[in-house]
């Protein structure tokens, strides 16, 4: 169900969205309890804050997706901007490169696991030995190609940082507290106006009235699954995450 993209919105919540529907609509019929109102209003009060909620889940999982490709591209360039220097010697270059990759896997789990603070910590600490590094290779290095190392550096600081935040801060809660709530009154407010539509008695009629007040609320309750999962786009648990391991860097990576 995990790897299903038709599956993945299926939990309690939608079936319980779904019983409760059936319910109200044959309690409806069944005690007469119908009346005619605007749907117009309770479609904004749903609508509006479901679209708000998804369009902020979506937008945080491409903000995510940019960073993660531009830390990647600055790791590169760093390593590069120092060998290009020509009188560094084998051996600070090949601890750069392992500090380099030890960036990747540390950002990778600081972002992936929950407990993080001590991660965090020690990435940023792991930049400022980058500053240090281009201190000491000074002697090695031109002005231009210093500069370029100080501008990824800068770029890699505040990419980690976005992301960081990015982890920690979700849309509004609140607001996807109060689109839960008018998905769950549903039912309430909307089953009772189309079972007063119903101008006939037939199976297939009735039938296709109660598969119409399933299909509204099955949607907007799929939604909000939808945005549940692409909520945190870090926690491997929905389809649409983004796969870190495509930005692990490898000493590979780094070309001698």
């Amino acid at each position: 169900m995990k790897n299903n993209p038709f599956l993945a919105v299926f939990n309690f919540r939608l079936l319980f969205i779904c019983f409760l529907t059936t319910g109200i609509f044959f309690g409806s019929k069944y005690f007469d309890l119908t009346y005619k109102n605007d749907y117009n209003i309770f479609s904004i009060a749903v609508v509006f804050p479901l679209v708000f909620s998804l369009t902020a889940a979506y937008r945080k999982r491409q903000a995510a997706l940019s960073h993660f490709s531009s830390i990647r591209a600055n790791l590169v360039c760093v390593y590069d901007y120092f060998k290009s220097g020509g009188q560094i010697s084998p051996a600070v270059l090949g601890d750069l490169k392992k500090e380099l990759v030890l960036i990747s896997e540390n950002l990778i789990q600081c972002i992936s696991q929950a407990n993080d603070e001590e991660k965090i910590v020690a990435l940023r600490k792991q930049l400022e030995l980058l500053t240090q590094a281009t201190i000491a290779q000074r002697m090695h290095l031109n002005e231009r190609e210093i500069a370029y190392i100080i501008r990824a550096k800068k770029d890699l600081s505040f990419d980690i940082e976005t992301l960081y935040s990015l982890k920690h801060h979700n849309s509004p809660r609140s607001l996807r507290a109060y689109c839960l709530v008018f998905i769950y009154l549903f039912p309430f407010i909307y089953v009772p106006g189309i079972v007063q539509n119903i101008s006939y008695d037939s199976v297939a009629y009735e039938g296709f009235f109660l598969f119409l007040a399933l299909l509204i609320g099955f949607v907007l309750m799929a939604l909000y699954n939808i945005q549940e999962l692409i909520e945190d786009p870090f926690d491997n648990e929905g389809l649409d995450d983004v796969k870190l391991d495509l930005y692990k860097m490898d000493v590979s990576d780094l070309t001698d």
